[in-house]
């Protein structure tokens, strides 16, 4: 797990939703199923796959914090494949399940692509309410996360399936080019993976299950203000594996501080956090980064949330980085964030250029770098 983020609830909400898929319909070698999308919100539109052309069609959402993070990546790549490849994102998941698209779900969205615009290099579409292509292409390949892909070769098939940006997806990209792609072996490397994905899936699916049964006990011993009762009862979650990160214990205590604020009970919450740095409930130092980081998330950071506070846990972070020098990029990036929230531009323009000068990650460093760009202007 990201070291300083948590899933946001939508994701929490769509894994537990999930089961195990059965055997898929869709995998190496089938035909592409229909480009049948409710609307295009970015490029021409392409009504049906051009027999000797590639293309590569991304799901994503905007709540997906990887989908955003790899998107400059696949901008780069259309950019650098020219008309060899056409690259499409389409926009799925945008609700949680049971929770119907209405017309601000669509306007959400198209406001999302305006936005981003020059991260979107690319043709965007919606799938919309009836969710046609999540089911024709990742319900139908026993796909339940996001970023994910399908290149589809010259002649309408598909030629490799898994997230875009991996080494693997790039290897079949330049082979399906190169028109010395191995359909028969990519179709038994991807069942092998698929049949580990099927047992991970089976494991996480418990783990998930766990995890909402531990917030919905600690929830209402954190409303009535018994906040230690709130964070012992997270304390079961110590045998769940890495589903949840290295610790899972102190994710449950952040997600009930987040789940505070979706109720909304922001008075609670702060006073909940004000206990979580008092007694030191939370067991890594970093987990405090994470904390931090659900307060000011510019995306998806608990809404009303006190800047002093979040900036006290970033603190808290940073003072203990031990054998977590990957980590203090993003952990510094999130201190830069609180630092603006309270008012100390400089602090935070000297913290972000820090950041950005240690993340190596080429994704990553350009996000940094956009928002140290960003405080930069506001001088």
């Amino acid at each position: 797990m990201h070291p300083r983020s948590l899933l946001p609830l939508v994701a929490l909400f769509w894994l537990a939703a999930v089961t195990v898929a059965p055997a898929q319909e869709l995998t190496i070698g089938s035909p592409a199923p229909a480009l049948d999308v409710e609307a295009w919100l970015k490029g021409e539109p392409i009504a049906a796959f051009a027999p000797g052309r590639i293309y590569l069609v991304e799901f994503w959402a905007t709540w997906c914090v990887p989908c955003i993070a790899g998107m400059p990546q696949l901008t780069r790549l259309q950019t650098q494949l020219g008309d060899t490849v056409t690259v499409i994102g389409v926009n799925i998941w945008e609700e949680p399940p049971g929770k119907p698209y209405t017309d601000e779900t669509r306007v959400r969205v198209a406001r999302f692509v305006a936005d981003n615009a020059a991260k979107l290099g690319y043709r965007v579409a919606y799938d919309g309410g009836a969710q046609r292509m999540a089911k024709a292409w990742m319900a139908a390949a026993g796909l339940n996360s996001i970023p994910n892909a399908f290149l589809i070769d010259r002649d309408g098939l598909v030629a490799h399936i898994g997230h875009p940006l991996s080494p693997e997806f790039r290897n079949a990209v330049t082979q399906v080019i190169a028109g010395n792609f191995d359909l028969a072996a990519a179709r038994a490397a991807h069942e092998r993976r698929r049949a580990a994905a099927v047992e991970d899936m089976a494991t996480r699916q418990v783990a998930m299950q766990r995890m909402k049964e531990t917030i919905a006990h600690a929830l209402p011993l954190a409303r009535a203000g018994d906040y230690a009762a709130a964070v012992a009862a997270c304390d079961s979650l110590g045998d769940v594996g890495e589903v949840f990160g290295r610790h899972p214990r102190d994710e449950a205590r952040i997600m009930v501080f987040k789940s505070l604020f979706v109720a909304p009970d922001p008075d609670i919450a702060n006073a909940y956090v004000d206990h979580l740095l008092r007694a030191g409930g939370l067991e890594a130092p970093i987990s405090y980064g994470s904390l931090a980081w659900a307060m000011v998330d510019p995306d998806h950071g608990a809404k009303g949330s006190d800047p002093a506070r979040a900036l006290r846990c970033s603190e808290r972070a940073l003072a203990d980085t031990t054998g977590l020098a990957m980590a203090r990029p993003l952990l510094l990036d999130t201190h830069a964030l609180a630092l603006a929230a309270n008012g100390r531009l400089e602090e935070a323009i000297a913290t972000q250029t820090e950041a950005v000068a240690l993340e190596k990650h080429e994704t990553m460093k350009a996000m940094m770098q956009e928002r140290l760009d960003a405080y930069t202007a506001r001088r």
